[in-house]
């Protein structure tokens, strides 16, 4: 065999393990946080997922999607005293003499499936600086353009876990048909004076589903509410 002949037969041999690589790498790029509950790894339906640590400010620490379509990363945009702080968003009234305003926001996009059920889940951790201190806590989930029909399906559940590391873990989750463009849940805090509130681990998912989860039925349906009307448990 000639030198030449070697070379050809060198490159497609190299071309052929480099697209091996290539479709071995897409099979297995996406995956599931283990954080994610059960019914989102069941999932296989279009689903994305997006976390916040705040080490690389605001944008995501992680972000997957299971489905190829271009898409916009989702968006983390904060308004009122609520500011970017090392590794933490931070809403400082503690030198306040009244009550000050504090939100967060996330927007994530969509893909196009208009006639599933879309199931949205959001979590966040949680601390008071000033002991018996807790802000009150408003949230919505919006359509986004806001000229979007959506309406709350099968209920919304509203709780807090307490942490091992004495955090209040706050976590919320919906159900909406038809789906809009995107999904904005917006955390709306009333700070006292004299506290300060601290967020970390911001975690939002979203999973299309051409029927509810058959979970999602026994949900307790939770208006907006105070800190103090919530259901409270400890993580086991």
């Amino acid at each position: 065999m000639t030198h030449g002949k070697t070379r050809i037969l060198l490159i497609v041999s190299l071309a052929a393990v480099f697209l091996l690589a290539g479709q071995l790498e897409a099979q297995v790029a996406y995956y599931d946080p283990d954080w994610a509950p059960d019914w989102f790894k069941r999932c296989i339906y279009p689903k994305q997922w997006a976390s916040w640590d705040f080490e690389q400010g605001l944008t995501p620490a992680a972000w997957q999607k299971n489905y190829p379509q271009p898409q916009q990363v989702p968006l983390l945009g904060l308004s009122g005293i609520m500011a970017l702080g090392p590794g933490f968003l931070v809403a400082d009234n503690s030198n306040g003499l009244t009550p000050a305003f504090a939100d967060f926001a996330v927007w994530m996009d969509n893909v196009p499936r208009p006639y599933f059920f879309k199931q949205v889940w959001f979590q966040f951790d949680a601390r008071v600086a000033a002991a018996g201190a807790w802000p009150q806590i408003s949230e919505a989930l919006l359509g986004w353009p806001p000229n979007n029909i959506v309406r709350l399906v099968q209920g919304k559940d509203y709780y807090i876990d307490v942490t091992p590391q004495g955090l209040y873990q706050v976590t919320a989750y919906y159900e909406i048909w038809p789906q809009p463009e995107w999904e904005k849940i917006s955390w709306n805090f009333l700070i006292p004076e004299g506290a300060a509130l601290y967020v970390d681990n911001v975690r939002m998912l979203t999973q299309c589903n051409p029927i509810p989860e058959p979970a999602s039925l026994v949900l307790a349906g939770v208006g907006l509410a105070g800190i103090a009307g919530l259901r409270r448990r400890r993580t086991v």
